[in-house]
């Protein structure tokens, strides 16, 4: 039996990027640097997205200047919504373990207290 080695694609497609400290500085200001690139990858025909810490709302901003169509990742992966803001999925905390968190957060309580 012959057995083919098979040589990895090197063509990019598609890059998904964080926001804060990559495409924005420290004083929240999207650069012209930043700008040029994702036009340069789009013009090149690779798909261009984001992803980042903040909630979808907050990267708004960066639709028009960035021409950015593609979905939008929110909370660390937590919320995928489409560029209107619709909700294509979600990843919830359950009450259990939200309130769990909320309370390891309090210093001076002890575990008894945090259940």
């Amino acid at each position: 039996m012959t057995t083919c080695t098979r040589i990895p694609s090197t063509k990019i497609s598609a890059v998904v990027s964080d926001v804060d400290g990559t495409l924005v500085t420290d004083e929240k200001v999207l650069t012209e640097r930043a700008r040029s690139a994702v036009a340069k990858l789009q013009a090149s025909g690779i798909i261009f997205g984001v992803i980042s810490a903040r909630p979808p709302r907050g990267l708004l901003m960066l639709l028009g200047p960035l021409q950015i169509t593609t979905p939008l990742v929110g909370f660390n992966g937590g919320v995928l919504t489409d560029p209107d803001m619709t909700i294509i999925t979600e990843h919830l905390l359950t009450p259990e373990i939200a309130r769990r968190a909320a309370c390891s957060c309090c210093s001076g309580r002890s575990k008894s207290q945090r259940r």
